[in-house]
């Protein structure tokens, strides 16, 4: 199948279309479709390789993928994932590159490389430029937090589907502590995370909403998913 190195990519309506998603779902969406356009189409459902190119465990990645599909963000077909738009833009890329070549050998000139479409290793295995190479110093070591905090609150508000008054959060995080250990708190807040993913997110919970309302003892329970408002274009 045909490659190509560049394609269009349109900022604002990319965010309108990611809105409302939380960050691992957004992270998951975005290298899917990376993917789909360094492939040049569908590819296959391999969890293992996205769990790998996003740092979470591949039943994570599936479960993710899955909700994605569940709300219209990508298609899944014969055990391959894709994404529409993302296709598109690379039909487009390849069109337009198909008409430069074809322009530039009428000419006489030279084709450019970057429409290279018959080279099957692509973006996988060319030789980065210095402009393109991605960073390597330090984009692995993680922020460094407030100076005197709790390293179990860190974990806690880390885990957090969304984040807003980080005091307030602390403080209710402490009262919770005097009932509830860190592991019960942290097995809950992940598994209330995953339950309003795709949610939309004036229904998902604060820490200190959360945390005030006890919310670790409630039943697990699964809240059912509601696409976000507004017109998705991505």
């Amino acid at each position: 199948m045909s490659k190509v190195r560049h394609v269009r990519f349109h900022p604002d309506e990319y965010i309108v279309g990611v809105s409302g998603l939380p960050a691992e779902q957004q992270g998951v969406f975005w290298m899917v479709c990376s993917l789909v356009m360094s492939h040049g189409g569908p590819i296959p459902a391999d969890y293992d390789r996205i769990g790998r190119l996003t740092s979470i465990r591949p039943s994570k990645a599936k479960r993710l993928c899955e909700a994605l599909i569940a709300c219209g963000k990508l298609t899944e077909t014969d055990g391959k994932l894709s994404q529409k738009r993302a296709e598109s833009e690379v039909k487009s890329a390849q069109n337009l590159s198909k008409n430069a070549r074809e322009n530039g050998q009428n000419s006489g000139g030279r084709p450019r490389e970057n429409n290279d479409l018959e080279n099957p290793a692509g973006f996988e295995t060319e030789k980065l430029t210095n402009n393109h190479k991605p960073v390597t110093n330090n984009q692995n070591i993680p922020l460094k937090p407030p100076k005197g905090s709790d390293p179990e609150f860190e974990e806690f508000y880390a885990a957090c589907p969304k984040r807003r008054d980080r005091g307030k959060a602390e403080r209710a995080y402490r009262t919770a502590r005097k009932t509830a250990d860190h592991a019960t708190l942290m097995a809950s807040i992940r598994r209330y995370a995953e339950s309003v993913a795709g949610k939309d997110p004036q229904f998902v919970k604060y820490p200190s909403s959360w945390l005030n309302a006890k919310s670790w003892l409630d039943d697990e329970t699964v809240v059912p998913f509601e696409p976000p408002r507004g017109r998705v274009v991505f």
